[in-house]
C-alpha cells in the first residue's frame, strides 16, 4: 500500500514537473537580435556587363531590439584568370536604424575597365552579400 501512494506521488511530481517545463518554453520570450541584408529583385540584377552604367537596390533590416549606426560599404572587385586585380569604391555611407526600421538603398555604378569577371559586394556591420558579372567579349 504504501508502495501505491509512493507511486501515486511520483506520477503526480511529473506531471507537474512536465507541465511546469511546457508553460515555460511556450511562455518565455526569444529576444534573438539580427540583421536582414538582402538584394531587391535579385533576380534582376545583372549578370553579364559591357563598359557601361549600372544600378541595383540593397535593403538593410534592424531586428536588432535597439536602434543601430550600420556603415556600408559598396565596392567592385575586377578579377582577370580568376586573380584579383583591382578594387573600386562605389560608395561608403552610413545611416542609423531603429529597431524593426528598413531602408532601400538605390546605387549606381558604371564599368569602365574591362576584365573577365566582376565583383560587386555590399557589407555593413559583419554581413556581406555579393553577385558577379562576366565581361561580354
Amino acid at each position: 500500500m504504501n508502495e501505491d501512494k509512493l507511486y501515486n506521488i511520483l506520477i503526480a511530481i511529473s506531471i507537474i514537473g512536465i507541465i511546469v517545463v511546457l508553460v515555460l518554453i511556450f511562455t518565455t520570450k526569444t529576444t534573438e537580435s539580427f540583421t536582414e541584408l538582402y538584394f531587391e529583385d535579385h533576380q534582376d540584377l545583372p549578370s553579364e556587363y559591357l563598359l557601361d552604367e549600372y544600378e541595383f537596390e540593397f535593403t538593410i533590416h534592424n531586428l536588432e531590439n535597439q536602434a543601430l549606426d550600420y556603415e556600408y560599404n559598396v565596392y567592385i572587385e575586377y578579377y582577370d584568370n580568376e586573380k584579383l586585380k583591382e578594387t573600386s569604391t562605389i560608395e561608403k555611407s552610413n545611416i542609423i536604424l531603429e529597431h524593426d526600421s528598413t531602408v532601400t538603398i538605390k546605387q549606381e555604378f558604371e564599368i569602365t575597365k574591362e576584365y573577365d569577371y566582376a565583383k560587386v559586394i555590399v557589407e555593413t556591420n559583419g554581413q556581406e552579400i555579393h553577385f558577379w558579372l562576366r565581361s561580354e567579349e
